[in-house]
């Protein structure tokens, strides 16, 4: 099922992010992220319209995905970036898939 976020979703997304933070070469950085880290995230997304969607399978959260500013240079006004993530153990069963088919049509 794929949903919009809510808050309480938070440590489920902190903990895939950081797992592909440690893990994964996709986020350039090397240190894990905190809750209060993911809640700034959260409310800058929400407060700019940009859509944070997540994947729930088994009663948890699997995946999230999201979409923001490409560039902040002007020649990028149109341009998004998106970023999807998803647990480790549930890869490889279209998740991604299907966060970015229906972040596209958000």
């Amino acid at each position: 099922m794929i949903r919009e976020a809510t808050k309480e979703d938070l440590m489920d997304i902190l903990d895939i992010y950081n797992d592909a933070i440690l893990n994964t070469t996709v986020v350039y950085t090397y240190k894990p992220e905190t809750l209060e880290d993911r809640a700034v995230w959260y409310n800058q997304k929400l407060d700019q319209g940009y859509p944070i969607l997540v994947c729930e399978q088994d009663n948890r959260v699997v995946g999230f995905a999201s979409f923001g500013p490409f560039r902040a240079w002007p020649a990028y006004k149109y341009s998004i970036e998106h970023s999807i993530y998803v647990n480790r153990k549930y890869r490889r069963r279209g998740i991604g898939a299907s966060l970015l088919k229906e972040l596209i049509t958000t």
